[in-house]
């Protein structure tokens, strides 16, 4: 894309965002912005109309292989966490003290500030789509693949995605992936009320 605008004497630069629609109707969501100075220049002011963070990255290609291995990383996550929600609640344990415990700990993350208590208010709404998170692992585990790198833990993930996908949560939100386990341990992960 970048030779092609290039040739063709227009400027070429990518951006693509992390966080949630919610941040970007508050204006807060994070851009990663690979391309020249010259353009950043230029285009500042648009960015800073809804972003809270602006992050140049490199040159042209560079901000979407982070966003890639950003989205992996989150979506790793959640698998865990929803894995682990799942096991807890097939052996009784208290959800509130499971989320609180983790939150407080090394297993906290940004993913389940943003949706561990609402996966466990059954709150599946799509703000990330299930079959998005499935995607954007694949091409990570492709990506990883063709650059000769062990991909034992990228297609573990992926597969998950896949299997929940196939499940039919794929319009779900990315979290509904735990919904798989549960439908393996015939309990139901969720904060009492």
């Amino acid at each position: 894309m970048s030779a092609a605008c290039r040739d063709a004497g227009v400027a070429y630069c990518e951006a693509p965002m992390t966080r949630t629609p919610a941040h970007a109707d508050r204006g807060e969501v994070n851009v990663l912005y690979g391309g020249t100075e010259a353009l950043l220049a230029r285009l500042r002011p648009v960015f800073e109309c809804y972003a809270e963070n602006i992050f140049h990255v490199g040159p042209a290609g560079h901000a979407i292989r982070l966003k890639l291995i950003h989205n992996y990383i989150a979506f790793s996550n959640v698998a865990a966490w929803c894995e682990g929600f799942a096991l807890a609640a097939r052996d009784g344990l208290d959800m509130s003290k499971v989320i609180g415990i983790i939150s407080a700990a090394g297993g906290k993350s940004g993913m389940m500030d943003i949706y561990g208590e609402a996966t466990l208010r059954r709150d599946f709404a799509p703000q990330m789509s299930l079959s998005n998170a499935q995607k954007d692992v694949r091409y990570y585990a492709e990506w990883l693949a063709s650059a000769g790198l062990p991909g034992t833990l990228a297609e573990a993930v992926h597969q998950t995605y896949a299997k929940a996908s196939t499940a039919g949560h794929g319009d779900e939100g990315c979290t509904a992936i735990i919904k798989i386990y549960e439908e393996l341990t015939g309990i139901e992960a969720h904060l009492e009320d």
